[in-house]
């Protein structure tokens, strides 16, 4: 029986123009329940579409047992006849945001790998308040802030989509009891050295009970505000991107980027970052970069490097390349 959720992921395959017979899905399973209702779904219609799907789980490795996890959905993944994938954590890597970097470039480089068109994650409405609220206390910028998306196009034949992400935690428990799926707990999750489990188990709990009960819907429309004027800005920022940015090379036309306002400047700047790095481009950086560009400086500098990016000042151009060798702090020169 196909529910309505089934029907939406119908609809919005086709508003992001994939022929539904031509979709190659590869889906994220960690094995929580909203993974796994979601790997639910897409079997679901796969039946009806013939989809080529494959399975992609990454091993962080974080607990001993970590690797039962694994052999559970490889067997899901033989029992639906499903491509199975496994990434596993072998850098020992602990801190948040570089776990999400490296569990990323996984999906990626097995989706361009073995063909797939599409990139299915699992987040819900409450990763949505949960990342806004993480990235908030990062520093973030407003495109950080809100960039948990429906949707996102990641090359010309990739896109990554998030089925699930205007259904909340409580639906998604309803859905895996209706479903009768298999659900077993993951005591990382209630690790409060990560970041994340600690806005989930103590602030929003703090927040709706003694600021707004309704916080989590606040916060959903203040995003889903910010979205919107955040895609106006990008396209006019685009416009101003391919009038300054070299046509061939990553690189700026210098004259021409100092006269744009900050807000501009900052956003040009994020998108060249976004192309050489996932790193999470802050105002702190971009105030680096003008201070870097500032003629009167004395005496004058000709190499800037921020994370994994070199960025180089030459005649009428500042060229970015990445920085293989990086230990991610900024050095000037």
């Amino acid at each position: 029986m196909l529910t309505f959720i089934h029907k939406q992921i119908v609809t919005d395959l086709s508003s992001l123009n994939i022929a539904l017979p031509q979709a190659r899905i590869l889906i994220a399973v960690s094995g929580g329940k909203d993974s796994l209702c979601l790997l639910k779904l897409i079997k679901d219609l796969q039946q009806v579409y013939h989809w080529k799907v494959g399975i992609i789980h990454c091993d962080h490795q974080w607990r001993h047992d970590s690797h039962s996890s694994a052999q559970i959905i490889y067997r899901l993944a033989r029992e639906f006849h499903f491509k199975f994938y496994l990434g596993i954590n072998e850098a020992k890597l602990s801190e948040e945001f570089s776990t999400r970097e490296w569990r990323y470039s996984m999906f990626f480089k097995i989706a361009a790998k073995y063909n797939y068109n599409l990139i299915v994650t699992a987040h819900n409405l409450n990763d949505r308040v949960e990342t806004f609220l993480y990235n908030l206390c990062r520093g973030s910028l407003i495109d950080g802030i809100s960039n948990v998306s429906f949707a996102k196009k990641i090359s010309k034949n990739l896109f990554l989509y998030r089925p699930l992400i205007n259904i909340s935690q409580h639906e998604v428990y309803w859905l895996s009891r209706y479903f009768c799926l298999p659900v077993w707990s993951d005591f990382t999750n209630l690790a409060m050295k990560l970041k994340r489990n600690r806005i989930r188990q103590e602030l929003l709990p703090y927040l709706r009970q003694y600021i707004n009960p309704k916080v989590d819907k606040s916060i959903i429309n203040v995003l889903d505000r910010i979205t919107l004027q955040n895609e106006y800005l990008k396209s006019y920022v685009r416009l101003l991107y391919s009038r300054i940015v070299h046509p061939y090379l990553v690189a700026l036309e210098i004259n021409l980027f100092l006269q744009l306002q900050e807000v501009f400047q900052v956003s040009i700047l994020e998108m060249i970052f976004k192309q050489l790095t996932l790193f999470n481009f802050q105002i702190a950086n971009a105030q680096s970069i003008l201070n870097f560009l500032d003629k009167k400086q004395n005496p004058p500098r000709s190499v800037l490097i921020i994370h994994q990016v070199i960025l180089v000042q030459k005649t009428s151009y500042l060229y970015f390349c990445k920085n293989k060798h990086s230990n991610k702090k900024q050095h000037i020169f």
